[in-house]
């Protein structure tokens, strides 16, 4: 009838609307997107990915997501292992931000690449401060659960009242133990947090699992974190609000089992930076110090007993973490 030939005319039509919509939407080929706050609580670092051979980007924002005045170059990597090579990875600063949880927006891409959906995040809440939240998790891995931790952590930040600290993860990301695709996956399920929610981390066992070499290159090439000496390191600190935090590096390159911990070793360049960075803390600023570090010596987890893990740590670090009064 023609009732019902208009009716499948609408529906083609509807249909159509709906195909042009998704195709809109999914045009730009950035993913895999994540915010880290850097030492300098005036920039943020950025960090995306793309299925390309450019190796360039720009990230444009502002404090309007109608007017996203500034742009920032980045430029990008690959990286290889076996038969899997990245996505290209960019990773960059944005500089000259206004702290103190100034709300910013900000699109990642290119003329080619397509521009992402303006997202937003908010700047470092401030050193010296009070009455800042961090949202501190360990073993995230990617399962159902995963993604409830991370919408539910999304849903407390929005209803925060009181300034955000962001992201302090305790490592165990990805659980790829050197699946490389997985760490793909994984970065495109934490964008749903990272993209709007600074998010800085230390590694666990299943970092220090992704290689033969042990050299966390899937880690260091994906996520930022505040220099030492003008380095990237697995170890680092920074401030935020009242506390001075110190992520500590338990798995390194040089270990070749869980059960020691070279990493630490009297002499070594973290153990000589991290005594050096205690009796730096201005307590006065920051009067409480928290040191982040995966595996626990003391826990009732069989998993990771305190006989095999947790004393080795125990032996090289509590002594140094008792000496500085370190408060957590």
């Amino acid at each position: 009838s023609q009732r019902s030939s208009l009716q499948r005319t609408m529906w083609k039509l509807c249909a159509l609307l709906i195909s042009l919509a998704v195709c809109a939407t999914a045009t730009s080929k950035v993913e895999q997107i994540s915010v880290a706050y850097a030492a300098d609580p005036t920039q943020v670092y950025v960090t995306f990915a793309a299925v390309t051979d450019e190796t360039t980007a720009q990230v444009k924002y502002g404090t309007s997501p109608d007017n996203l005045t500034q742009s920032v170059q980045f430029s990008g990597s690959t990286y290889s292992f076996a038969a899997y090579t990245s996505p290209m990875l960019f990773k960059g600063v944005l500089p000259n931000l206004s702290s103190g949880n100034k709300l910013y927006y900000y699109s990642i891409g290119s003329d080619s690449l397509g521009y992402s959906p303006v997202n937003h995040f908010k700047t470092h809440p401030g050193i010296g401060v009070e009455d800042v939240t961090f949202h501190i998790f360990g073993d995230l891995g990617q399962t159902e659960n995963s993604v409830t931790t991370l919408n539910e952590l999304i849903a407390f930040e929005d209803n925060l009242t009181g300034k955000s600290g962001g992201i302090v993860s305790m490592g165990d990301l990805s659980y790829a133990n050197g699946n490389q695709p997985e760490w793909d996956t994984f970065g495109n399920m934490v964008t749903t947090a990272t993209k709007q929610i600074p998010m800085l981390s230390t590694q666990g066992n299943h970092e220090w699992f992704d290689s033969a070499n042990h050299d966390f290159r899937a880690y260091l090439a994906r996520f930022e974190n505040p220099r030492v000496n003008g380095q990237q390191e697995l170890y680092y600190s920074f401030d935020s609000g009242l506390v001075h935090f110190v992520m500590v590096a338990g798995y390194c390159k040089q270990m070749l089992s869980t059960q020691t911990q070279p990493c630490l070793a009297e002499g070594s360049p973290e153990m000589d930076w991290l005594q050096k960075d205690l009796a730096g803390v201005d307590r006065s600023v920051t009067p409480w110090v928290v040191a982040v570090f995966h595996q626990p010596y003391v826990n009732s987890n069989t998993a990771h007993s305190i006989s095999t893990e947790g004393a080795p740590m125990q032996k090289a670090i509590e002594d140094v973490l008792n000496q500085y009064k370190v408060d957590l």
